[in-house]
């Protein structure tokens, strides 16, 4: 059409030249695939001066743009070039921290107050400028005195989004808005039963993550360790039945320099009561050994930490019981190969039990525990050599009740222990085990790490906030941070502090309303820059049903985060593992079209590597034509989940081996974020994301 009306024209006056050029512009607009806003200023000014003159040329001109790309284009055209219109616009950056830069080809929604999407409002679309603008005339057709917001619908959401009625928008335009500094990548509920995360998180040098928990099988617990790799496949899935086919559940996961996994659990023996157990797994997930230890015979062998050194060796910590009323501190080195180097244990006092172990760049091996009566504790530390001779040992008493909680070991191996008395009690010892400070603070705390400058980190409970406080080299307080949720009469704790490689700090834990264990709880990360400014604040949903917790968290190196921790969703427990990433690098990426689950992979792109399962929806947002796009890397039937963001199953599918192309069922799905994961064999091989929004 615009071709035609080119080769029509008869000659070039003044305002031939400026109509010819604009059907210059649509003829490029239609055959190079672009929008009015990848124009050129000069581009959108012929535009513009012919959508808004009144005559009979550029009616018709008008008409054909109202024709080719909708009623309302010639308004875009208007508040493109002319940005006193009123309406909803702005622009979008990156966050501040991120760089600033401006965010191109962002989708922009408006959401209602209950956060469901407006569909009838089309998305704003941000130029190379980052500026986006909602269509007038269907914001005219919605009320004016409801609240909406805007944001994103996948990848980095808008930083600190507010609810506005329409007006309020239009008096509040023009805009600046900024994405998150963080971003969910994905998440994985994993339920088999009940499948409570218990026994922490590890990560290797390839980014993979490993899990450890329990699971209810036939009113009886096993150990439960999951691989999954840094897009969130569940690279493998493993379970452990002790020999008294029991209670079996786990306490700590470490992985060593070669990816190998050892994961350590207390574990009902037949006839041997409750046995230590430290398992090995190959990268592939094959179990190379498994090591069953009962000392005692009171039948009581419980392990608390374990620790891997450079060479492979295997250290384990706990205590186990000679008799009904006490308890001595055991501590025991295995080789790589699984055989018990030595055993060693720790009685001064008829109650002794250990916390936490670490190994020292001398390959030391130090444990921190507590020993005393069942009514008045006090800390101990030991130092071990690598054959296991004693050192030295530390003891401290408050006066009270004083029970270490965890231990942390700098790069001049001078050794931080923290623990709770009447308060939260830090020690810090050279490598000879003299006293070089001790501090006291107000709270309970939980976990403790130190970077490479010597300062010390310890996370806990103070009152009903979170607290986090650094401390320099000499015990100084350099800042102390607290969280408080939203919750009224409500309950923050943090239970895992970690460092990333800028020494930045990351804490997660959990938040409720009160009272507690009855309502309300959400999953929360936060991470403070090195001098305690709160970067970001991540939280899972936390709204009943679905209860929340984190435990614990790692951070790979090149900065993501992954928080592992337990739900409560459909009557069930249920362990999460959920991965944040963070600006700069993907952040233009992400805001554009990501799904919420899958790592560098747009709406329409097809992965390249065909000998890999893999799937994703085409187009996204789907409407009623749209397929899954399915790669199964095998010739034997697989199944697709869709889940909803709380981790439901919402439809299961069925798909032939090789490549397919499925139909999505809309019908059957509500408007909103949906994850699909590719299932072999019952193990996640592949997964990605899906938006409806109409």
């Amino acid at each position: 059409l615009a071709q035609n009306v080119l080769d029509s024209l008869p000659q070039l006056t003044e305002e031939d030249i400026v109509f010819k050029n604009y059907y210059n512009i649509m003829l490029e607009l239609c055959t190079q695939g672009k929008t009015v806003y990848d124009l050129t200023p000069a581009q959108k000014q012929t535009m513009y001066s012919i959508v808004t003159t009144n005559t009979t040329t550029a009616t018709a001109a008008k008409n054909v743009l109202t024709l080719v790309y909708g009623e309302y284009y010639p308004e875009i055209i208007e508040q493109l070039y002319e940005p006193s219109i009123a309406g909803i616009k702005g622009n979008l950056y990156e966050s501040f921290d991120c760089g600033g830069s401006p965010v191109a080809d962002a989708k922009i929604y408006l959401f209602d107050e209950n956060n469901e999407l407006v569909t009838s409002v089309s998305p704003a679309i941000t130029d190379s400028s980052g500026f986006f603008w909602f269509n007038n005339y269907y914001l005219s057709l919605l009320d004016t005195t409801a609240l909406y917001s805007i944001n994103t619908v996948g990848g980095f959401k808008i930083e600190n989004p507010e609810f506005k009625t329409i007006p309020e928008w239009f008096n509040s335009s023009p805009l600046t808005l900024n994405l998150s500094k963080a971003n969910r990548e994905w998440y994985d509920f994993y339920s088999s039963v009940d499948s409570l995360y218990n026994g922490g998180n590890a990560i290797d040098l390839d980014g993979n993550i490993y899990v450890a928990g329990f699971t209810s099988i036939a009113n009886n617990t096993d150990f439960l360790t999951i691989k999954y790799s840094p897009i969130g496949q569940r690279l493998w899935v493993k379970t452990y039945n002790g020999t008294g086919n029991a209670d079996d559940m786990t306490i700590d996961i470490e992985v060593d320099k070669d990816n190998n996994c050892y994961v350590l659990g207390n574990s009902e023996g037949n006839g041997t009561g409750q046995d230590i157990v430290l398992i090995k797994y190959a990268p592939d997930g094959n179990q190379l050994w498994v090591n069953r230890y009962n000392g005692t015979p009171y039948n009581v062998d419980v392990p608390k930490a374990l620790a891997v050194d450079l060479s492979g060796n295997i250290y384990v910590t706990g205590y186990t019981k000679p008799n009904l009323t006490s308890s001595n501190i055991i501590t025991i080195k295995y080789s790589k190969t699984g055989t018990v180097t030595w055993v060693k244990t720790y009685n001064i006092n008829p109650v002794n039990i250990a916390s936490d172990i670490k190994v020292d760049f001398s390959g030391n091996v130090i444990v921190a525990g507590s020993t005393g009566t069942s009514t008045n504790m006090n800390f101990i530390t030991i130092k071990y050599n690598k054959n296991g001779s004693v050192l030295w040992t530390k003891l401290y008493d408050s006066g009270v009740n004083d029970n270490i909680k965890a231990l942390s070991v700098d790069n001049n191996n001078n050794i931080i222990i923290t623990g709770n008395g009447t308060n939260v009690i830090t020690i810090k010892y050279n490598s000879s085990g003299v006293q070089q400070w001790l501090v006291n603070n107000g709270g309970t705390v939980y976990d403790i790490v130190t970077d490479i400058a010597g300062n010390a980190y310890i996370t806990g409970l103070f009152n009903t906030n979170g607290f986090t406080i650094k401390y320099n080299s000499v015990g100084t307080i350099i800042w102390n941070q607290t969280y408080s949720s939203i919750y009224t009469n409500g309950v923050d704790i943090m239970q895992a502090v970690t460092l990333d490689k800028n020494n930045d700090v990351y804490v997660t834990g959990w938040s409720a309303s009160a009272p507690y264990y009855t309502k309300s709880f959400e999953m929360v990360a936060i991470k403070y820059n090195t001098d305690g400014n709160e970067m970001w604040v991540e939280k899972l949903n936390g709204n009943s049903p679905l209860q929340a917790a984190g435990n614990d968290i790692v951070i790979s190196d090149n900065l993501n985060v992954y928080v592992t921790g337990r739900v409560y969703d459909d009557n069930i427990f249920k362990m999460a593992t959920v991965k944040y990433s963070q600006c700069p690098a993907t952040a233009m990426l992400k805001s554009a079209e990501a799904s919420e689950i899958i790592e560098n992979e747009t709406e329409n792109q097809k992965p390249e590597t065909e000998n890999q399962p893999w799937l994703y929806a085409k187009p996204n947002p789907i409407n009623q034509s749209s397929v899954l796009a399915v790669n199964t890397a095998s010739e034997n039937e697989c199944v697709i989940e869709i889940t909803d963001i709380f981790g439901r199953l919402v439809k299961t599918l069925k798909v032939q081996g090789g490549y397919s192309e499925v139909q999505i069922p809309r019908s059957e799905l509500s408007k909103g974020i949906y994850n699909i994961s590719l299932m072999q064999n019952g193990k996640k091989v592949a997964v990605s994301g899906m938006t409806v929004i109409e």
